[in-house]
């Protein structure tokens, strides 16, 4: 979800004035959820603000939302929804059409390009703003990215596995699927083993998943290592 919340994010941004964006996050595990909350925000700059929904993993009843869908995007004008996107498995591919929704609401006739809008975002998340001077840009882009280590997969596939992993539900035979998938789809490509090892770390990290996968995710991760 991380580009497309990130896109959302500073458009929201640059037309607060008219605009008011905020991301709602759904979850079953409510103190889990208010621990971790903040550290998504720290690893994604997030500018707008942050909220978890006291209706539980299913949402406001009646919103109707897809439990199936990671993401629900609603853009609204004085209470009423102007359009919304149900998204299965959210990525860049679906953010120019959300931007091009919200800029007709709020009278945008030149929206910004959605990859435009990403790449303000320097490494790090540090925001570029158009006219700062390249030095500032470098310096910028030379602090550290964050207190988490690893760094989130942008690898669909490494990605879905990912989200697969941290599911609560998972036994511990989901879970070692899982990680035999990963194992054999990176294959020893030095690039995708990369995106692998970075994006274990971080969840194992934030202690997400079951009590097993933190154990068997953080065996497997020193092999990969390896």
């Amino acid at each position: 979800m991380a580009p497309v919340m990130t896109v959302l994010d500073e458009y929201g941004q640059e037309r607060k004035d008219v605009l008011k964006t905020e991301f709602v996050f759904l979850s079953g595990d409510r103190l889990s959820s208010q621990q971790h909350l903040p550290l998504v925000g720290q690893s994604l700059r997030l500018q707008s603000p942050m909220s978890l929904s006291e209706d539980g993993v299913e949402g406001p009843g009646y919103y109707g939302l897809n439990k199936e869908c990671l993401m629900t995007v609603i853009v609204a004008r004085q209470n009423k929804v102007a359009a919304n996107f149900a998204l299965v498995q959210p990525g860049m591919a679906d953010a120019p059409k959300i931007i091009s929704a919200i800029a007709k609401v709020v009278g945008d006739t030149n929206p910004p390009a959605a990859e435009a809008l990403r790449g303000r975002r320097g490494p790090g998340g540090a925001r570029m703003e158009p006219g700062q001077p390249k030095e500032r840009r470098r310096d910028m882009a030379n602090r550290p990215k964050d207190n988490l280590p690893g760094a989130a997969p942008t690898d669909e596939k490494i990605v879905g596995l990912l989200r697969r992993f941290i599911q609560r539900s998972n036994n511990d035979a989901a879970v070692d699927k899982v990680l035999a998938e990963v194992e054999e789809y990176v294959g020893g490509n030095e690039r995708l083993t990369r995106q692998a090892i970075d994006g274990w770390t971080r969840v194992l990290h934030l202690k997400y998943g079951t009590e097993y996968a933190q154990k068997a995710g953080q065996t497997w991760l020193e092999k990969l290592k390896k």
